[in-house]
Order: structure tokens, then sequence, then C-alpha cells
């Protein structure tokens, strides 16, 4: 398509993206096996890797923005995982590689939506009007599911990252996909979806030495558990390593009606949005647990 507009136009009819999905329900394979089976592999990946590598989102490329970047996501209360989460932190706290995060970045990531900007120029950055119509249209298969339970833990790592493993029965996996159905730009899907809570970073590339040793104790145990009722978008800004997060929308689960709208939104003409379509994997498959970090927060 052509213009702005016409890119746009289904997503002003509440009823449109159910003619935009790209795959049933039914083709989805057995989430909760498939996701227990990546975090399989995941560890034995790690396990037979020499070297950590530095999993830091807050890079040269991440400060030059200079703006706040926009994620939907359901945020971790961090007493739900307690007392084992500081634990764990304890345990780790001496490895001179590892940055922990702060309880406020506990987050599962469902969509990444961008670099907040006025003219988006680059396939990452939005504007408040694109994620407003985001907003507005996903609250619609958002608000079609009840409240779940997600539990976490044991521990796991990337190559570049510690975090927890999420099971939830496949909702996460599953509200993912719908929301890339709304999305006004569908994201490059560099790895495929696997609901995590990272609890750190690697800071640098290092000898993995005896940090086996020191998850190990916790591969076993669960975390604690807490219910989902809705999804968050937040904002961070990429002035600092861990600000605290600007709560942009919320959208409910089924036991509430509402969203948080935006305001103020710029009324420029705003650049031409290929009409593109990102194939996604299915949870676990092809998952690369030897992943490199994105420049983005998880």
């Amino acid at each position: 398509m052509s213009d702005f507009g016409a890119r746009v136009r289904p997503f002003l009819d509440p009823g449109a993206w159910r003619r935009r999905v790209r795959h049933p329900l039914s083709w989805m394979p057995d989430v909760p096996v498939e996701q227990a089976r990546a975090f399989d592999q995941t560890w034995q990946a790690f396990s037979e890797a020499a070297t950590v590598v530095d999993g830091r989102h807050d890079n040269a490329r991440w400060h030059d923005r200079h703006c706040t970047f926009a994620i939907c996501c359901v945020r971790v209360p961090a007493e739900a995982i307690q007392p084992a989460l500081d634990e764990a932190r304890a345990a780790l706290s001496d490895i001179p590689f590892l940055r922990l995060h702060p309880n406020s970045f506990l987050h599962i990531p469902i969509q990444e939506l961008g670099f907040l900007k006025p003219f988006p120029k680059q396939r990452d950055e939005i504007n408040e009007l694109r994620l407003d119509e985001f907003a507005s249209v996903a609250r619609i298969p958002v608000g079609e599911y009840t409240p779940f339970t997600v539990t976490l833990g044991p521990i796991n790592s990337f190559r570049d990252a510690p975090f927890l493993e999420v099971r939830d029965n496949g909702f996460l996996s599953r509200l993912h996909r719908r929301l890339l159905d709304v999305a006004v730009v569908p994201p490059n899907m560099r790895y495929a979806y696997l609901p995590h809570v990272t609890i750190g970073h690697y800071t640098e590339e290092a000898p993995i030495g005896a940090l086996r040793e020191h998850l190990q104790p916790f591969r076993d145990v669960v975390f604690g558990s807490f219910t989902v009722t809705e999804l968050d978008i937040i904002a961070i800004s990429t002035d600092q390593a861990y600000p605290e997060p600007d709560i942009l929308a919320r959208l409910p689960l089924a036991t509430a009606s509402t969203t948080t709208p935006f305001t103020n939104a710029p009324t420029a003409k705003l650049p031409e949005i290929p009409d593109t379509v990102v194939p996604l994997e299915p949870p676990g498959r092809n998952t690369l647990p030897d992943r490199a970090s994105d420049s983005t927060p998880r």
C-alpha cells in the first residue's frame, strides 16, 4: 500500500483485526511443551558454552537515541517471587561480569513497539499516534482473555543474560501472536518468542568459570506465582540504564473494560510504511539459546 492512511485504515475498524489473522490458533503447536523444550535446549547450550557475552541493552546506540522506548509487557511484582529472588541475587552478587536488575525492571516482554519519535524514520521507531492506534486496537484481543496464573522459575541463562523461566500454559505466547496481528508495523523477529524474565545482564565477554555452579542450586526452584490481569505499555528512557518505567497504557484482560488513552498525538504527515509481513516460528522452534543481545530491553 502506498499511503499511511491506507495502511492504518483497517485498524480504525474495531473488527478489522480479525480479518488480518495470519494463522488460526489451531495451527499453534502444544505451546507449553514447546516452551519447556526450548528452556531445556537453552540450558543445555549454556552448559556447553565456554564464555558469556555482553548483554546490556544500554549501549552507545541505545543512549544516542535520546528518547524513550515503548514495550508491551507484563510487569512482575517482585514480592511474588521472594525470598527466592533475593537468595539468587545474593548467590550471584560476587560474579564480576554480571549486573543484576532492580525490582522496577522485572518484566515479561510481550511486544516491542519501538523508540518514540515525533517523526519516525526507521523501522524501530514509532510516534504517539501509531502507539495510540496500537493500544486502541490491541485492547480487543487482549480483552478476550481471562486472568491467568504465571509461575516463575527455575533459573536459566542465555549467553548474555540469566533469566527466570515462565510457566503459563502458553497464554503469553498466544497473546504475543495476537498482538503481532494488530501491530501497525510488524517488528523484525530475530528470535522465536520465548517468555522469560531476565534478572540481570552479563557485562562483557568472559569465561563462564564457576557461574554455572552459582546458578545450579536454583535450577529446581520455583520462585513464585502471580495472576496476570492486564498488560502494560511502558516507556523507558534511553538516557539511563534503569529508569523508572512510565506506564503509558493498560490493556486489561476480561475482568475490566478500559485502557488509558494517549494524548497530544502529532498531526504531521507520517512517512510511508512498507506493507510487509514477518513470518514467526512457533514458540520454542529455532530458538537461539546463545542469543546475542538486541539493543532493546529485556
